[in-house]
């Protein structure tokens, strides 16, 4: 986790990011925490990935 800019201008607080897969009918199939500087670009293409080596 890493610390940042907080909408609440919190610097001492850790910033995190929650990714999340679902379903075309929006069920969550998979979701992790993610440190606060993840990209959603990076995430979104591991998971993708991810999925395509699995099927």
């Amino acid at each position: 986790m890493s610390y940042g800019y907080s909408e609440q201008h919190r610097l001492d607080l850790k910033q995190i990011v929650l990714g999340m897969g679902v379903l075309p009918d929006r069920i969550p199939i998979l979701a992790k925490v993610e440190d606060g500087n993840t990209d959603d670009k990076d995430w979104n293409r591991n998971l993708v990935l991810r999925c395509r080596i699995r099927a």
